[in-house]
C-alpha cells in the first residue's frame, strides 16, 4: 500500500512538474498572425529618405536567468539576458532609439547582477538626441531607462507608442504620435512597428532595413532569448499562468511569426529581446554584421553590482 501510494505521488509530482516547467503548449492554439516579408519591405520605404547606416547597442544591465522562466522545457541553467538599448542612426537625420533599457533604480529594484552606468550615460545622451523613441516593452528592462530623463516621458512628442503603452496616468490628449495598435505601420526610412501583443498588450517588434540591404527584426519580450523562436516555446507555465499574467497563446503565435518571417528571409537577422550571448555572435559574425552594428559590449570592468560604481 505505501510502495503504491508512493508511486501515485511520484507520478502526481512528475506530471506537475511537466505541465508547470516543461510544457511549451498553449492551450486553445489559435491560427499565428500572417505578416509578409514583402509587405514590411514596402513598409520600410513608405517613408521618403535614405535608411540607417548603422546600429548601435547599448547594454546597461545584465543578470541570469533560469531557462525554464524564457522558454518551457529549457531547463536550469541560467543563461545571461540583458538590458539594451540601440540607436539606428542616419546619415543626415538624428537617430531613432529602440528600447530605453534599464536605470539604475530598477536596477537595483531587480537586484540585476550588473549595472554599467557608463554604458546608461552613454545610452542617455543618445535618447537625448534622438528624433524618435520606441519601446518593444514597458518593463523594466525595457523601459525604466526612461524615467530619469526630462525630455523622453512618455507623454512626449519623443517617444512614438501604441495605445497599449499609454501609462494610466496620462491622458491620451497628452499624446500626439500613436500609432496604430492592430497593423504594422512605417515610422522613419527603413524603420516599421509591428504590434504584436502577448508577453502584454504594449508588446511590438521593430523591423529595420539598411541602407546595405541588410534586414533585422527586434522582437521585444515575446522571444526574450533566441532559443524562444526556435522552439516556438513561451515561458514556463509556472511564469505565464501564475506568477504573472501572460497571454501563452499569443505569445506562441508571435514565436510562429519570426521563425515564418526567417523561412521568408533566410538572412533575416533576428535579435531576440534580452538575449546578450546571441548578439555577441551576431556582432562577431563580420559577414552579417559588417557595416551593420558598432559596438561597445561586456569590458572587463564595467558592469559591477548596481548601487556600486
Amino acid at each position: 500500500m505505501a510502495r503504491r501510494l508512493f508511486w501515485v505521488v511520484a507520478a502526481l509530482f512528475l506530471g506537475l512538474y511537466w505541465y508547470l516547467l516543461l510544457d511549451g503548449r498553449a492551450d486553445g492554439d489559435g491560427p499565428a498572425p500572417r505578416i509578409d516579408i514583402s509587405r514590411l519591405r514596402e513598409l520600410s520605404q513608405a517613408v521618403p529618405g535614405p535608411a540607417p547606416t548603422d546600429i548601435v547597442a547599448y547594454v546597461t544591465a545584465v543578470d541570469r536567468k533560469p531557462g525554464n522562466l524564457l522558454v518551457a522545457g529549457s531547463g536550469f541553467h541560467a543563461p545571461h539576458v540583458a538590458a539594451i538599448g540601440y540607436a539606428i542612426n542616419y546619415a543626415r537625420q538624428p537617430a531613432i532609439v529602440i528600447d530605453a533599457a534599464m536605470d539604475e533604480r530598477a536596477a537595483i529594484a531587480q537586484d540585476v547582477e550588473g549595472y554599467s552606468a557608463t554604458r546608461r550615460a552613454e545610452l542617455d545622451r543618445r535618447i537625448e538626441q534622438a528624433s524618435t523613441i520606441l519601446l518593444t516593452g514597458t518593463g523594466p528592462f525595457y523601459a525604466s531607462g526612461l524615467h530619469t530623463l526630462r525630455r523622453a516621458r512618455l507623454g512626449e512628442a519623443q517617444a512614438r507608442v501604441l495605445r497599449a503603452q499609454i501609462p494610466a496616468d496620462t491622458e491620451q490628449e497628452q499624446m500626439p504620435n500613436l500609432l496604430p495598435d492592430d497593423r504594422p505601420s512605417a515610422i522613419a526610412p527603413g524603420i516599421v512597428s509591428i504590434p504584436a501583443p502577448g508577453f502584454d498588450a504594449a508588446t511590438r517588434m521593430i523591423y529595420v532595413r539598411m541602407i546595405s540591404g541588410r534586414e533585422l527584426l527586434f522582437t521585444g519580450p515575446n522571444a526574450p532569448i533566441a532559443r524562444a523562436w526556435h522552439a516556438q516555446k513561451p515561458p514556463a507555465r509556472i511564469v505565464t499562468d501564475m506568477l504573472e499574467n501572460r497571454d501563452r497563446a499569443a505569445m506562441r503565435g508571435w514565436l510562429q511569426v519570426i521563425a515564418d518571417l526567417k523561412r521568408q528571409a533566410p538572412d533575416l537577422i533576428v535579435i531576440a529581446g534580452n538575449d546578450i550571448d546571441m548578439l555577441e555572435r551576431e556582432i562577431q559574425d563580420s559577414d552579417a554584421a559588417l557595416g551593420l552594428l558598432r559596438y561597445g559590449l561586456r569590458q572587463p570592468g564595467i558592469f559591477v553590482p548596481p548601487g556600486e560604481d
